[in-house]
């Protein structure tokens, strides 16, 4: 089981570092083709930028799956349908009436 887990990470790790490569590449034909300059440091920022987005992006939806599987969703769930969530009839959010 820790040995899929470790195998898991690493394939989603290299997931990341591949799509950020061939944005980045792609960035870089772009800019070479519409006489775009940047500078090193722009192209740093550029570099780090897309990788952190796509790190984000995978690290958000591994903790949605995560919490799907373990049914951390479900208990969310059935806590708020016990509760009383009627809003008041004839008023807004506050419980005051509309003037109209």
């Amino acid at each position: 089981m820790v040995n899929m887990l470790k195998k898991t990470i690493l394939l989603i790790a290299l997931s990341v570092i591949a799509a950020s490569l061939v944005s980045y590449g792609l960035a870089v034909v772009y800019m070479q083709n519409s006489d775009f300059n940047l500078s090193v440091h722009g192209h740093i920022a550029a570099g780090l930028a897309i990788f952190f987005t796509y790190a984000l992006g995978a690290a958000l939806m591994t903790l949605l799956f995560f919490s799907n599987k373990h049914g951390h969703d479900a208990e969310v769930h059935f806590i708020f349908s016990e509760k009383n969530t009627a809003s008041p009839k004839d008023g807004d959010a506050d419980g005051e009436e509309q003037k109209q």
